[in-house]
């Protein structure tokens, strides 16, 4: 899996963080997203990321690769490029 990611121009790389839950919304920040000033999309999970919130980080960065960094959730970082959380709505 990890070559076909690398393949469509997106690195998942180690987990930072843990998974956190906003206590008004309920939704997870389960990673983030960033696009680096080369057109690369790093996928970033949270340490304690479940398989399937894993497969959703995936799942973002595909569509990240695909739109580029389209919404007002993304921010740029200079020297960079675009970074954003990947939220998970409750249940």
């Amino acid at each position: 899996m990890v070559a076909a990611l690398r393949e469509l121009g997106i690195e998942l790389t180690e987990p930072v963080g843990r998974v956190t839950v906003d206590p008004v919304t309920l939704y997870a920040d389960i990673g983030s997203l960033i696009i680096l000033e080369t057109g690369t999309v790093l996928a970033v999970p949270a340490e304690d990321a479940t398989t399937e919130q894993m497969g959703e980080v995936v799942r973002q960065a595909k569509a990240a690769r695909i739109s580029g960094p389209v919404g007002a959730w993304w921010k740029y970082e200079h020297g960079l490029g675009h970074v954003c959380s990947v939220f998970e709505p409750p249940n």
